[in-house]
């Protein structure tokens, strides 16, 4: 899970902060919402997390995603704790699949 070419070191997890308006308010944890309320009582942000940050697109960081990283020291950063991300970004997806669905059986 650990690289960047693969997956940005996270991924999406249906976690997001509807309200995309630029200004000068940082967004905080309660601002979140799931998109499927199957997991509204789950979460589990990072330390210092969500950090809503700006430096990339005015409107900061709006969707969540499950990250894991190790720093060159071997450090491991995120263990799988949720932290905010660009909307933009690129990254692999988990979902949820209801049990009788027919595409969650396996063959």
């Amino acid at each position: 899970m650990d690289t960047k070419d693969c997956n940005k070191y996270g991924f999406w997890i249906g976690y997001v902060d509807p309200d995309r308006t630029v200004d000068d308010y940082y967004h905080q944890p309660s601002d979140f919402t799931w998109l499927y309320e199957a997991c509204e009582y789950f979460v589990k942000w990072d330390e210092e997390q969500p950090n809503d940050n700006k430096k990339k697109l005015p409107e900061g960081q709006n969707c969540v995603q499950l990250w894991f990283r190790t720093n060159s020291n071997g450090k491991v950063l995120g263990d799988g704790n949720f932290d905010d991300e660009y909307c933009t970004e690129k990254k692999g997806y988990i979902c949820q699949v209801p049990v009788g669905c027919a595409c969650s059986q396996t063959q």
